[in-house]
Formats: structure tokens, sequence, C-alpha cells
């Protein structure tokens, strides 16, 4: 009944998932009577309206009702819609490719129910010829859209495969948008590759609570390096943007975009903030941190205004830190933030290392759905390397079956996996990563959409900076030594400030 009530509620809110289902349903499929007439009410209504009837199921009832006073499953209805009017806001904006195979499944073994029951009857009334007739017409639910199509004559096809090619459920603005949001897509595995100590972890909470305020359900699930405790009070630092503990100096260091011209004064546009630079011509530097209050300025006035006139660089200024984050600020925060996102849901699962495997994580969706019916759009795994496996085989082919089912996870759940994973030892010292970095299979990479290395030296961390370069995309082209500069401050909680494409200082000479 859970199962029928999920379907009957997603085809009252969400028109999409409606459209689909009507070709694979049959009222007999419904096990309540309550589930057929309301489902019958919504073909009616898409069949004159083109839509899911929402708010409207309560005229339909109320039409029917009055015309059917003496009905005694009046009550029963009114009981029907009051228990799954609940979940009409959750339910409005689902995973509805996820949803709808779960319907196909649910109808294919009511269909077969239906089946052995009139084969049943069927053998009570000695009917064989009935019984034949009813094997030979049985045919399996199964939505129009899986099956084979002309793609040249299927403009409904190919605007779906189009469109869902273009609609990342994890946006960035600017060049890091344009490295990654094409990947942030349903039916996607999605790996980061990085160092020791580089931020994986706060770069998984930021993709995670970016995800979720695009209004869709997130699955955090972290194994192994982080407790429950460690990963809420990541979470509520990154939203009040104030870390729980006060900095022994009370200031931190915050990084702002600025320009190579601005700090080798080799601008002369009007709309520079600064008179002067910082490094002379031999690069050598002419002014410290500390002197930005006699004068010198971070300038970023082309970085919109003229990209072509930007040669994006940072500059860290020194700021008074806010008072410590208490646990009643975070409350009041969080409740603020959740009312933005009414209808949609974020959980945060914590186990020890190898503490699940990843039908483990299957089981869990398994029961959030049925019990909660939580279905999340974007899982979260922190991280790959600490799942358990489900064999005894050597470590490495281990973590290949790993990362292939996780690749299956992605796709039976319709959903996007984001994961990371540990280079190796060579890459310590290393400027930015490759594929020789993998560690312990390289397989892994067979199985992934897409793979970005998350790059930081010592240099990096000075300037509160991070660089990412894509090591694997699928169909795209793509240069694995083009990065993207990312400004971070994670003494508040927030690996991505914004990002710049370097230009070399090489171009600036030839400028000059």
């Amino acid at each position: 009944m859970r199962e029928e009530q999920q379907i009957v509620t997603c085809m009252i809110v969400n028109t999409d998932y409606l459209r689909e289902i009507i070709p694979v349903c049959s009222l007999d499929y419904f096990e309540s009577n309550q589930g057929k007439r309301i489902a019958q009410w919504c073909f009616d209504y898409y069949k004159q309206y083109q839509k899911a009837p929402y708010e409207h199921i309560e005229d339909l009832f109320g039409s029917w009702s009055r015309n059917h006073k003496d009905d005694p499953e009046i009550e029963l209805i009114r009981s029907y819609l009051t228990k799954i009017s609940a979940q009409y806001e959750r339910m409005a904006e689902v995973n509805v490719p996820y949803l709808l195979d779960r319907a196909e499944q649910y109808f294919g073994m009511r269909s077969v129910k239906v089946l052995i029951e009139d084969l049943t009857s069927c053998v009570t009334g000695n009917e064989l010829t009935k019984a034949e007739s009813l094997i030979g017409k049985y045919k399996k639910p199964k939505r129009i859209v899986s099956g084979a199509i002309n793609p040249f004559n299927c403009p409904e096809a190919v605007h779906e495969a189009f469109e869902k090619a273009n609609e990342p459920l994890i946006p960035f603005p600017g060049p890091l948008g344009d490295l990654m949001n094409d990947q942030f897509v349903r039916d996607s595995l999605v790996g980061f590759l990085a160092g020791e100590k580089r931020g994986k972890t706060f770069w998984l909470i930021e993709l995670a609570v970016r995800g979720f305020r695009a209004r869709n359900n997130v699955l955090y699930i972290a194994v192994g390096d982080m407790t429950r405790d460690q990963m809420i009070r990541r979470l509520y630092v990154y939203l009040a943007k104030r870390h729980f503990k006060m900095k022994k100096d009370g200031y931190i260091k915050y990084p702002m975009f600025d320009c190579l011209k601005n700090q080798y004064d080799l601008c002369d546009m009007r709309r520079r903030t600064c008179n002067f630079g910082i490094y002379n011509e031999d690069g050598k530097r002419i002014v410290d941190n500390e002197l930005i209050e006699e004068g010198y300025v971070p300038c970023d006035a082309c970085r919109i205004l003229e990209p072509r006139e930007y040669y994006g660089a940072v500059w860290n200024v020194t700021r008074k830190a806010d008072p410590a984050l208490e646990w009643f600020e975070g409350v009041s925060l969080a409740n603020k933030f959740m009312k933005s996102l009414k209808g949609k849901e974020f959980k945060l699962q914590t186990y020890p290392n190898r503490g699940i495997t990843v039908a483990g994580i299957k089981d869990l969706l398994d029961i959030q759905e049925y019990y909660e019916g939580f279905v999340p759009d974007i899982i979260i795994i922190d991280y790959a390397d600490n799942i358990a496996a489900s064999s005894r085989l050597e470590f490495r082919h281990q973590q290949n079956e790993i990362w292939q089912d996780l690749r299956a996870l992605s796709q039976e759940r319709r959903c996007l996996v984001i994961t990371a994973t540990q280079a190796d030892a060579k890459s310590y010292g290393k400027k930015s990563l490759d594929l020789s970095n993998f560690s312990e299979d390289k397989r892994k990479y067979a199985h992934v959409t897409a793979m970005f290395a998350l790059n930081k030296s010592d240099e990096d961390k000075k300037n509160q900076l991070a660089r990412f370069a894509a090591l694997v995309l699928r169909e795209v082209d793509y240069n694995m030594d083009d990065e993207v500069y990312v400004l971070q401050c994670l003494d508040i909680g927030r690996p991505f400030l914004g990002s710049f494409t370097p230009r070399k200082l090489k171009e600036l000479e030839k400028e000059k």
C-alpha cells in the first residue's frame, strides 16, 4: 500500500510523472478502491487540462462526494487523501525518472498477481480455454519511452535528451561552472582526486549544500574520516560563515579577487581602484600585506565588465574574525535556511571506516524511501576509499568493484553520485595531479562519468587557493593542463568564494 500511495501522490502533484505513468498504468493494478478512484480522477484531469490536478484534487473529491452522498467509500477516500497530503510538497519536485522505474516495477508485480488470481479462478472453474487466452494476452506493463525508438523521428525523446544535458543539479557560476556544471547531472558518477589534507570534505560539503539550495534532495554519507558531531559543526560553520572556535589572534585572512595588471602596475584604466603595484618588473614584492592600509587595493573591475582585460590573481586581506558561532545561533540560521527549501530534504548519515558497503547504501536508500518517502537526487559519499568491499577479492580488485557498484548506483537510482578518492604517494610535493596519481586501481577512471583533480600546493594554501582540472570527462573535449583557480576561506568553512582562469605573466610581458 505504501508504494501505491507514493504513486498516487506523484500523480496528483507532478505533471511529468503523470504524463509518463498513464501508458503503463491500469486501474486493475491498484490494491485499494480509493487508489483506483483517485487515479481515475488524475487521468481524467490530465486528459482535459494536460497537467496534474494538485490542489484541485480536493475539488474533484468534493464534486464526486456530493453526487455520491450515500457511498460508504467517501470517508475512506477522505482519509486516504488526508494521509498522503503531507507528502504533496515533497513529491511536487522529485526524482521523476527513478520513481517511474519503481512504479513500472510495482505495476509489473501487480499485473503478475492479478494474472495469478485470474488463472486460479479459471482452474477452479475448469476453464482451460479462458486460462490459455489470459496467458497469451499477458503483457508486462512497460513505459513506451523505455522501448526501441527511431531517434530521427521522435522529437519528444530528442527534446528529453538535450534538456537533461543542460540541467545541472549543482550549478556553479563563472569559470568553475564552465568546467563542472555539465557533469553534475542525473545518472552520473563524479569523482574528485586529491592528496591528503587538501580539503576534500570541505569541498564535498560545498557540493552538498549548493545542490540542496538548488532544490534537490541530498543524502550525505560520511564514511570513516568524520564523526556525526564533526560533520554537524562543519555544516553549521559553512552556513554561518563563522567558526565555532575563536582564533587566538582574533583575525582571519580573507582572499579577494585581484588582477596581475594591478599587482604589476600595468593597468591604466579609469575603473582601476588602485594607483600603484606591489611587484616590480623582476617579480619581487615591493610591499607586504601589512602595508595594505597605506593604499594598495585589490582590483577586479574588469573580471565582469571586460574579461579580456582581466588577468586573474588573488590578494589576502586581514579581517577581524566574527565571534565564535554558538549552537543556538546555528539553529536559528538553519531554521531560516530550511524555510526557503520547504519540501526538500537533506540527510546526513555517518559510518566508521569500512562501516558500510555499497550494498548497505542501497539498503539504506530502500529503508529511507519506504519509511520516510525520501528519494535523493544527489548522493555524496565522503569518501569511496573508506567503503567496505562486498567480496573477498584482492584489495585492488575490491576497489574496482566498489567503483563499479557506485556507477550502478547512479544508474539504478537515476541520481547524481559524487565521491572523492585519495591520490597516491607520488602526489606528495607534486604541484598538479595527473592520471598517473590514482591509488590502488586505475580502473576507477573507467567507471566515472567525470574525474576532477583538486590541486593545492603549499603556496596555494598560503594564498587560500585551490586549483581544479579535468582528468576524465565524457562527451566533452578537454585539456588536463587547463586549470581553474578557486578562492577559498576554510576558516569560515567556505571552499568556494569565486573562480577565475589564470593567464600567464608571459602574456602580460607581450602586452607590455
